[in-house]
């Protein structure tokens, strides 16, 4: 791996507008299962009899809040579904900080994330556009009153179904569930950063989720990487791929690049 390693410490180190576009694989290292993968899929659908896709989705948070906070809580909030609160647990690994550190050496201009944990932020990374909302925000669907995780964990750990407002009305995660549209704001944030990118980092993602993975067709810059143990549709247009965890692969350049 060093070959690959040594041309990615170059072009991140020759960069001044990198912009780096990822997925799950980033948290995964974390602790924090990819609920979509196979596994994870097959566990849902015998748990709950309908795939991940259904049980997050805008229209049965409306109609099922109840089995939709059971879901949540098990997998993106407790993922163990033992230890209350494991998601205050899981930290930045390897990959968020060299971004973080990147983004401080100016070698980065921002981080476009499928991901909904914060840990981009918690890392250090000062511009992340989260095309699918954060898992630590929520509001009041009556009075828009916002609150944070701490609150919803509180509440489900003493056995509310569904956290509750003190109005009276029910608290909805700011995370993009499926059928509604992404955040505008996010995405065209990254998509002006992906044009003016002079590298594009790919890491973590098999670029699968629309309309997230369109945003490569927005890069025009001199090197395109690809960081992820799976193919990609964007493959065939890489400078440069590399088929490793992306922590390890980080951790790697990060060794080369202070």
């Amino acid at each position: 791996m060093a070959a690959p390693i040594e041309r990615l410490s170059e072009i991140v180190t020759n960069s001044h507008s990198a912009v780096f576009l990822g997925g799950a694989g980033v948290s995964t290292q974390s602790g924090l299962p990819d609920f979509r993968s196979q596994e994870a899929r097959s566990a849902t659908e015998a748990d709950y009899g309908v795939p991940p896709e259904t049980l997050l989705s805008g229209d049965f948070f409306a109609q099922s809040p109840e089995v939709f906070y059971r879901y949540l809580n098990h997998t993106l909030i407790n993922p163990a579904g033992v230890d209350p609160g494991l998601a205050f647990e899981a930290k930045p690994n390897a990959a968020h900080l060299a971004l973080a550190a990147w983004d401080k050496a100016g070698y980065l201009t921002g981080i476009a994330t499928q991901n909904i944990d914060g840990l981009h932020q918690e890392a250090g990374s000062r511009q992340v556009w989260e095309l699918h909302g954060n898992r630590n925000e929520y509001y009041c669907l009556d009075c828009e009153t916002e609150t944070g995780l701490a609150e919803i964990v509180s509440q489900l750990d003493a056995g509310v179904a569904v956290p509750q407002c003190d109005c009276g009305g029910i608290f909805k995660p700011r995370i993009v569930l499926y059928g509604e549209a992404l955040p505008a704001e996010a995405f065209s944030g990254a998509a002006d950063a992906i044009t003016g990118a002079d590298t594009l980092i790919i890491g973590g993602t098999s670029l699968t989720v629309q309309p997230a993975s369109s945003l490569v067709n927005c890069f025009r810059g001199e090197n395109l990487v690809v960081v992820n143990q799976e193919p990609t549709h964007i493959d065939y247009a890489a400078d440069l791929i590399i088929r490793q965890p992306i922590a390890d692969v980080f951790e790697a350049v990060q060794a080369q690049t202070r």
